[in-house]
């Protein structure tokens, strides 16, 4: 059997401390690289920042899909709505209008009319192929996700 020497209550509460705090500053999105000197670790972390970001896209398509919904059955009186009008109802983060984890959004809507009923469609692609992303997004009103 092993003896242990018991620590000092201040040694031990020291510990902890140091303890918690590395763990507080642990990175928990995707690799984040902040020199050239990490450009060797680029090409072995790029898949896991390019799938973080394509289900980050495929995400916000889900909320633009029932951002769409929401507005078009209260502020929209059957239309659907802009990137702007969606904001300002509070339906989707200010950050989607600029772009949101390498991926940048447009809508397209088609007013309601007497011709023609209203419809959407929301695109996103990745600001750099390759880099931020592969994949590009579409949905429509029927609310089908199409990747390409």
């Amino acid at each position: 059997m092993y003896r242990t020497a018991k620590m000092p209550p201040v040694l031990c509460l020291v510990a902890l401390i140091l303890t918690l705090s590395a763990n507080s500053q642990a990175q928990t999105g995707p690799p984040v690289f902040r020199s050239p000197a990490d450009a060797g670790r680029t090409n072995r972390y790029r898949p896991n920042l390019i799938r973080y970001n394509e289900a980050g896209a495929f995400n916000a398509m889900h909320t633009f899909v029932a951002a769409q919904a929401v507005y078009q059955v209260t502020t929209g009186n059957g239309s659907y709505g802009t990137l702007a009008e969606l904001s300002q109802q509070g339906l989707i983060r200010p950050g989607l209008i600029k772009g949101s984890r390498g991926y940048l959004f447009r809508i397209r809507v088609e007013k309601f009319s007497s011709e023609s009923p209203s419809s959407y469609e929301v695109l996103a692609v990745p600001r750099k192929y390759g880099i931020t992303g592969r994949r590009s997004f579409h949905v429509n009103e029927t609310g089908r996700i199409v990747a390409a």
